[in-house]
């Protein structure tokens, strides 16, 4: 697992189905211009841990990547590599619909998730920062210890 890391832990959080349902603007109490911000008094699960990882750069900068799996799960899980909205132009690993999201993700699914911080200078070097991201995820799936291929997803990027 070729990447720097740094680590953090969280609290916890509501269930996932009011997270998602706010996500989505299908609650009538939350404003659409805060689709993607974070929800406002949303607490992290206290089952996951965060990881800060710079996949190695070609050139250009390093790769942002954050890694979360859930506390305490010994066994090989699957694996989820999740692009965060913007349409490869604009947003980050902090939007609400990838931090909030990838948090919930891993502690209700149980499963690891890393969520990329793509360049959003260009297409071309977001595409770039992708695809390098899914090379370096599908390598190191193993080490990390997901079970079976990856899925990729995400939102409007994804």
């Amino acid at each position: 697992m070729d990447a720097t890391r740094t680590s953090s832990t969280t609290t916890p959080a509501p269930s996932l189905a009011p997270f998602l349902r706010r996500r989505l603007g299908l609650d009538p109490g939350w404003p659409a211009e805060d689709f993607l911000r974070s929800q406002p008094g949303w607490l992290p699960p206290a089952d996951v841990d965060t990881s800060h990882l710079h996949l190695p750069g070609t050139g250009r900068q390093p790769v942002p990547l954050r890694l979360y799996r859930p506390r305490g799960v010994a066994d090989p899980l699957p694996g989820l590599l999740w692009f965060h909205g913007g349409g490869f132009t604009r947003g980050g690993l902090d939007w609400g619909e990838a931090h909030p999201l990838a948090l919930t993700l891993a502690s209700q699914a149980r499963i690891v998730v890393a969520s990329v911080g793509y360049s959003t200078a260009s297409y071309g070097h977001a595409w770039h920062d992708a695809r390098r991201a899914w090379s370096w995820f599908t390598a190191a799936r193993e080490a990390l210890g997901i079970v079976g291929v990856p899925a990729a997803g995400g939102a409007s990027a994804g």
